[in-house]
């Protein structure tokens, strides 16, 4: 499904705005850096990749700026942290002794809640625009996820668990991976 329908060249071209004005930012954000700190001080560039990552990935997945829009990036971070730091994610025993099991388990529960309260937004937006009471937005991933959902395409059917996994893979896959291989390409240059 992402790579029949949310993966196309004509979606990639749809959001290429967005990268575009994402990445002026970043170049602009290192600039304004660069001139206020001392020479000596270092730019972490590194995380400014990575935060320019998540808001593209962000604005493509829900469109624009939401209320718990920071929160879910914030525990994206989160779990990655967590995932890359566990070596032995499969010793249960071990879970429980160092509470990483607990600390997994709250940080579904909040990344779930953020999402349940995107995807209404979402829905509300979208029966508003129906009803003439707001104007149609572009459309972002979660409309398109949306589609899916409501049984419009008899071929695939999503439920909300499919739906929300889909949304954390996208993130999780798309931003860290993406910042380090462009810092790979820059310690090679």
């Amino acid at each position: 499904m992402c790579t029949i329908e949310l993966f196309t060249q004509k979606r990639v071209n749809y959001f290429q705005p967005i990268r575009e004005e994402e990445l002026s930012y970043l170049i602009i954000k290192i600039i304004d850096y660069s001139h206020k700190g001392s020479s000596s001080s270092p730019i972490n560039v590194s995380q400014m990749v990575l935060s320019s990552i998540y808001s593209i990935t962000s604005t493509v997945a829900f469109g624009k700026n939401y209320k718990d829009q920071e929160e879910f990036i914030s525990l994206v971070k989160e779990e990655v942290e967590i995932a890359g730091r566990d070596l032995y994610c499969s010793a249960r025993w071990l879970q429980l002794v160092t509470g990483l099991r607990a600390k997994l388990e709250k940080l579904h529960r909040q990344m779930d809640r953020v999402l349940e309260n995107i995807i209404i937004e979402h829905k509300e937006a979208k029966s508003g625009a129906k009803e003439g009471q707001c104007e149609q937005k572009k459309e972002d991933l979660v409309d398109i996820l949306l589609k899916f959902q409501d049984g419009s395409d008899k071929d695939i059917c999503l439920t909300n668990g499919k739906f929300k996994g889909i949304i954390q893979d996208i993130f999780v896959g798309g931003g860290d991976t993406s910042a380090i291989t462009i810092d790979w390409a820059m310690a090679e240059m």
